[in-house]
């Protein structure tokens, strides 16, 4: 059984005060305490050492474009999902939901590229299909949650529009994209990865598995070893609190 807790008021504190994103989307908290948040126009980091105790910019774009380069010509589309590859606490991944591409943020180069995607919604995707590609023929339909595995190698992407989960390896000589998880002529769950139907936003991994937020109202975990897909919560839509089958749940967004 999966139990579900709701936190009083007196646990949760406010982390930045006196400040106004636009929009935030997505958050990765690193080991160190570092938190990265992405919204409408950039991305911004918050540290105990942060000046005035605000965020500071990592980096923005004006208007949204397609550009690689430096951080302050860089252009990209509405940022989401974003992890950091701590292994090397070098690379900072985000997803560029509006030019439905995966880009890198190099601190040491002080710069932004594209890894993958390209800036076309694809009508007729590649990567759906059960099927390995190179890195450079990854093709997404806006991207939106963005998961690194433990041991830092891996990173998963939610294809939102495709409603499919994505694996990328980045390191190494053999980097290649395939697909996991979804399959929109699929199955109800439980089932396997590749012929569910489902519609994942966030993801979250650990070393067993995937967890994700679905845009049908519940939150499901995808397991590595056995290649399954089951919902944790279940499909009740609306704002009750309590134990499993009957608490409510109106929009399921992020979760850590």
């Amino acid at each position: 059984s999966h139990d579900v807790l709701v936190v009083d008021a007196p646990c949760i504190s406010t982390v930045v005060d006196g400040f106004s994103f636009v929009k935030p989307n997505d958050l990765y908290t690193a080991c160190d305490g570092t938190i990265y948040v992405t919204d409408q126009f950039g991305i911004w980091k918050y540290s105990r050492n942060s000046i005035d105790g605000l965020p500071e910019i990592v980096v923005r774009t004006p208007y949204y474009d397609d550009k690689d380069g430096i951080l302050s010509v860089a252009r990209f589309g509405e940022p989401k999902g974003i992890v950091l590859d701590e292994s090397t606490l070098n690379e900072l991944y985000f997803a560029d939901f509006g030019d439905h591409v995966i880009r890198k943020i190099s601190f040491d180069k002080q710069s932004v590229t594209t890894i993958s995607g390209k800036f076309i919604l694809p009508t007729n995707n590649p990567n759906n299909l059960n099927t390995k590609d190179q890195l450079a023929n990854g093709r997404f339909a806006s991207p939106s949650g963005l998961a690194i595995h433990p041991n830092a190698d891996t990173i998963y992407v939610s294809d939102e529009t495709n409603n499919n989960i994505k694996a990328f390896t980045f390191k190494g000589p053999k980097q290649e994209i395939r697909l996991i998880v979804g399959n929109n002529s699929g199955t109800n769950l439980p089932g396997k990865g590749k012929s569910v139907d489902v519609k994942p936003r966030r993801i979250a991994a650990d070393s067993s598995g995937l967890s994700f937020t679905d845009d049908d109202v519940f939150i499901g975990r995808y397991n590595f070893s056995s290649d399954s897909v089951n919902a944790i919560t279940q499909f009740r839509k609306g704002y009750v609190d309590g134990p499993p089958g009957l608490y409510k749940m109106e929009i399921e967004i992020g979760g850590v």
